[in-house]
C-alpha cells in the first residue's frame, strides 16, 4: 500500500495518472491514493 495524501474537508484532489478529481467532504482516511500514487491537492480551504 502506498502512502497517500492527507487532505482536510473541502479540499479538491486530483490523480495525475488518470486525471480523476474528487472533493473531500468527510476526511476519515488520512491516506488518500489512486492508481497506486498519492493524490495532488489542487485546492485547500483557507489557503
Amino acid at each position: 500500500m502506498s502512502e497517500g495524501t492527507n487532505a482536510p474537508n473541502g479540499s479538491r484532489v486530483k490523480c495525475e495518472a488518470c486525471n480523476a478529481e474528487a472533493i473531500i467532504v468527510k476526511a476519515e482516511n488520512p491516506s488518500l491514493s489512486c492508481c497506486g500514487q498519492a493524490l495532488t491537492i489542487t485546492f485547500k480551504p483557507g489557503a
